[in-house]
């Protein structure tokens, strides 16, 4: 005998089916053997935990019959795939949602399932099912998509008052004058407002009680809208804006003057203006009603023109502009 015999491998021997069946039971995925007509052949012990439905109980039984909501997936389809082309298909959880009833009703598990070809010795076809529980991966993705929302969500805020910043302004405006050229020709308005003499209310009261007049005014504007789709704005310093689409001129004036006069009736002490004892806005309002030929460009220079008027006669007031023609 020469050195090399000693490391000849021994003929491989088949497993016993009782120890087959003892290693895959241990696993935390499921499997599932089909015979050629998509019946159960076999399924581990973690399907029938999972589907709380005992192998003695599939066995035999069309796939479809034990999970009748199966009819409406990919799932059929796939197994036809491998029993009859061999080919093999993966069934993303993003793409199909659960489609095995497994886990309790309140918790269905994820799952990321793989169907493939699986030659018998008998030379008969079976398809294998594997399915493995994602769930943890697909909540922690969740998570991470909802984190990168919330800190988008903050880049959009205005830090000191919570409403929305310049950039979701002009974002949201572009967005809307897009779809506004879609739906035709309903009316797109935007209110322009500032406070008056604020420079005096910091010089006079200091910057800390500056910040607090801007929160109270964002708090008191925000309160005069009702729809979802209006959205205030701080545009810098004591600027703001409100978009309003689909208002026509005439409700966007009427909400100037409901905002004008809350903010008066709100009472905020301010000796060093020139037009009250307390603070007021002026607000410019302007209305596109072509919006296929309005930039926004177009409709901001209209509204600070607008602002401009308001100012002009006297503050405390607004004024309105109307651009475009239907």
């Amino acid at each position: 005998m020469n050195g090399s015999d000693d490391f000849r491998p021994a003929s491989r021997q088949p497993l016993p089916r009782a120890l087959l069946v003892a290693l895959v039971d241990t696993l935390e995925e499921g499997v599932i053997v089909l015979d050629r007509e998509a019946r159960v052949v076999y399924w581990n012990a973690w399907m029938s935990r999972m589907a709380r439905v005992a192998l003695d109980d599939a066995q035999g039984r069309a796939l479809v019959e034990v999970f009748p909501d199966l009819a409406g997936t990919r799932v059929p389809g796939a197994i036809q795939w491998a029993l009859q082309r061999r080919l093999p298909s993966f069934l993303s959880p993003s793409l199909n949602k659960s489609p095995f009833p497994l886990g309790d009703d309140l918790d269905i598990v994820e799952q990321a399932i793989r169907i493939s070809f699986l030659h018998g010795d008998d030379d008969v076809p079976y398809a294998l099912v594997h399915i493995s529980d994602v769930s943890a991966i697909v909540e922690k993705e969740r998570t991470l998509r909802l984190r990168a929302k919330q800190l988008r969500d903050l880049t959009l805020l205005d830090p000191l008052t919570g409403v929305a910043n310049r950039r979701r302004f002009h974002e949201y405006l572009d967005t809307e004058l897009r779809r506004h050229r879609r739906s035709g020709s309903a009316p797109l308005s935007l209110i322009e407002l500032d406070i008056d003499f604020f420079k005096g209310y910091n010089d006079t009261y200091g910057h800390p009680m500056g910040d607090n007049c801007l929160l109270e005014l964002s708090a008191v504007a925000g309160s005069c809208l009702n729809r979802a789709g209006d959205l205030l704005a701080r545009l810098g310093g004591e600027e703001f804006g409100i978009l309003l689409p689909e208002t026509d001129h005439e409700g966007a004036c009427r909400l100037a003057e409901h905002v004008r006069s809350a903010v008066e009736h709100a009472g905020i002490l301010h000796e060093a203006s020139g037009v009250a004892r307390v603070v007021t806005v002026s607000l410019g309002v302007a209305t596109t009603l072509d919006a296929q030929n309005t930039q926004p460009r177009d409709l901001i220079s209209a509204a600070d023109a607008a602002l401009y008027d308001a100012k002009s006669a006297g503050r405390n007031t607004w004024r309105g502009l109307v651009i475009g023609t239907p």
